[in-house]
C-alpha cells in the first residue's frame, strides 16, 4: 500500500510537457472518502493553480479513479475513470503532450485505451514540484503501485 506523505520525488522544474505512468491494483473499494495515490504539487495553497498537476484518487466507496490537475483556466480540471478491477493491475498514463499544431493536449489513458482528451490553453512551467506517492492530506489508497514513471519531456529528451 502507498505510505502517506511519502515523497518520491522533487523537481526543481516542471515543464508543460510530461508523461506520468504506473501500474496500480485497487485491492478493494477505498473508504468513505477520497484516498489518495499519488499527487505531484507545485503551489500548496488551497486554491493555487498548480496545486494539482496532476492528482489521483480513489473516489470515496469505489475503485473508481479521480484525476485532477490544473488545466486551462480550471485549477481542479477532474476525470473519473470506469470501475477499476479489484485484485488486478491496470496501467494508468497521464500526459500534457505539445502537438505538432503547436498546441498541448491533456489525455487520460488507462490500459491501452485513450479514456480523455482536452487541449490545454493554459500551459505552464512550475517551479519546485514535489511527486507524493499519497499526499500527506488524504488517507492512503487501498491499492499496489508498481512501475511509477515520471518524465518531464523537456528536460529528458
Amino acid at each position: 500500500m502507498p505510505r502517506r506523505n511519502k515523497i518520491v520525488q522533487t523537481r526543481t522544474t516542471w515543464s508543460p510537457e510530461w508523461t506520468i505512468s504506473f501500474d496500480i491494483k485497487p485491492m478493494g473499494p477505498s473508504l468513505s472518502a477520497f484516498t489518495n495515490v499519488l499527487h505531484m504539487v507545485a503551489n500548496h495553497g488551497k486554491d493555487r493553480y498548480g496545486r494539482r498537476i496532476p492528482m489521483v484518487s480513489f473516489r470515496p466507496n469505489s475503485t473508481v479513479l479521480h484525476i485532477c490537475a490544473s488545466i486551462k483556466a480550471n485549477r481542479n480540471y477532474c476525470f473519473n475513470t470506469p470501475p477499476l478491477v479489484q485484485n488486478q493491475w491496470s496501467n494508468v498514463i497521464i500526459s500534457q503532450r505539445l502537438g505538432e499544431n503547436g498546441i498541448y493536449e491533456y489525455s487520460i489513458m488507462l490500459d491501452g485505451i485513450v479514456l480523455h482528451n482536452v487541449t490545454n490553453s493554459r500551459p505552464r512551467t512550475f517551479q519546485n514540484a514535489k511527486l507524493y506517492i499519497s499526499n500527506p492530506r488524504k488517507q492512503s489508497a487501498n491499492a499496489l503501485l508498481k512501475s511509477i514513471k515520471v518524465v518531464d519531456h523537456q528536460i529528458n529528451h
